[in-house]
């Protein structure tokens, strides 16, 4: 089993819960991030950066900012993250 982490997350994975068992668990893939050194005993997964941060999206969901929701996420992961607020919504009724 894989788990995919953003290169900024590396040099606090000793601190993560139940970091053991993750260890002996699972593979830690890491994500590059601009400005993060990868340790070269992890994998790593190539791809194409985004310049935006969980932080930004989670920003912009916060105050409707959907028109720039829209250019910066592919629609079909904008609707299910949409469609999970919404969900988030309604249980709290």
């Amino acid at each position: 089993m894989y788990l995919l982490v953003g290169a900024d997350n590396v040099e606090s994975l000793h601190k993560w819960q139940n970091f053991d068992w993750l260890q002996n668990n699972v593979e830690f893939v890491i994500i590059p991030r601009k400005g993060f050194r990868i340790p070269q005993n992890f994998q790593t997964l190539p791809f194409c950066a985004m310049d935006i941060s969980s932080t930004q999206i989670r920003n912009k969901l916060a105050c409707s900012d959907f028109v720039e929701l829209a250019r910066l996420i592919p629609q079909p992961i904008l609707e299910l993250i949409l469609k999970e607020i919404n969900c988030k919504k309604i249980d709290k009724k």
